[in-house]
């Protein structure tokens, strides 16, 4: 058994990798909704670098302008009521460290549809039955991480919903699309 979960968590790995290339390497999707350009780049990257050297995520505004920065946020006025709200992420790591990132989000795609494959090969007769019910099972894993990562980016400060949506329709897609290859190779054994 242990040979099907490998190969059907390798080929599925295979299968979101390629999704995630098609949709966003040649359609460009995160580029697109994720990484928009900002006029005067270099002037507020700079103004950033200056201001914000630990790493997290800021919001702004978060108090009145006449409130200072240490102090705590005090009742929302209408001031900030009325005003769109930015979030800034900064991770402590820059281009150079881009290679071990890659490595790391390789090795989360290779881990984590073998894993799925192993709870699939291990959640017993009902899902296993049948093909249908194989690719069902990858699909909810796939809205389970649609809804819990993509889908929860919807926030002030975070993506606009409908880009939440976008992204967690992707995310659950390509899962399903990994469910039909596994299940595929992850039919049950003979009695």
């Amino acid at each position: 058994m242990w040979k099907k979960v490998m190969a059907a968590g390798l080929l599925s790995a295979i299968v979101l990798m390629a999704w995630v290339l098609v949709t966003n390497g040649v359609l460009g999707l995160r580029s697109r909704y994720a990484m928009k350009p900002i006029p005067n780049e270099w002037q507020l990257h700079d103004q950033l670098k200056e201001r914000l050297a630990e790493p997290g995520r800021y919001v702004c505004p978060l108090r009145p302008r006449e409130t200072s920065s240490s102090s705590p946020p005090p009742e929302l006025p209408s001031e900030l009521l009325e005003q769109p709200v930015f979030s800034i992420q900064f991770s402590g790591l820059g281009h150079e460290n881009a290679g071990q990132v890659a490595a790391a989000h390789f090795a989360i795609a290779l881990i984590a549809p073998i894993v799925a494959a192993w709870m699939l090969a291990t959640s017993g007769g009902w899902f296993l039955s049948r093909y249908a019910r194989r690719v069902l099972f990858f699909a909810l894993l796939g809205l389970i991480i649609a809804l819990v990562g993509e889908f929860r980016q919807f926030d002030l400060g975070g993506y606009p919903f409908g880009t939440a949506v976008l992204f967690a329709v992707q995310e659950l897609v390509g899962w399903t699309l990994a469910g039909l290859v596994a299940g595929a190779v992850l039919r049950p054994e003979p009695a």
